[in-house]
């Protein structure tokens, strides 16, 4: 069987604009609900936790991981930040990309949050 999926890549930075986040996924939620179709939603790491009480987030820190260069390969984490071997948390946006598609087409996670990064 197959079944349709719908990822979410959506953002919104702005004061101004971030009701839009809200509006959005309720849109898709409502669009999905009762149907065969998989929800699939992209976000930063600024919401991923540091810590195993999930108390701090990384968006709590002095910066933001930049972006990486392309890699080919790519560790698959949870709700906490995943470092690579680097002590790094940095993934591009190809890497991040492949991973998304590959969960599409998997379905591996089904209602879990995932996290990438780049292995090196």
């Amino acid at each position: 069987m197959k079944i349709a999926v719908v990822i979410d890549a959506f953002g919104a930075w702005t004061p101004e604009t971030l009701p839009q986040h809200s509006a959005s996924l309720k849109y898709l939620c409502d669009l999905v609900s009762g149907r065969e179709t998989r929800l699939l939603m992209v976000g930063g790491a600024g919401s991923l936790y540091v810590n195993q009480e999930h108390t701090m987030q990384v968006m709590d820190g002095p910066d933001f991981p930049a972006d990486g260069i392309r890699t080919g390969s790519y560790i698959l984490g949870g709700e906490e930040l995943t470092l690579n071997e680097k002590g790094e948390s940095v993934i591009s946006y190809a890497d991040y990309a492949v991973a998304m598609v590959e969960e599409a087409i998997t379905g591996n996670h089904i209602q879990q949050r995932i996290s990438v990064v780049a292995k090196q």
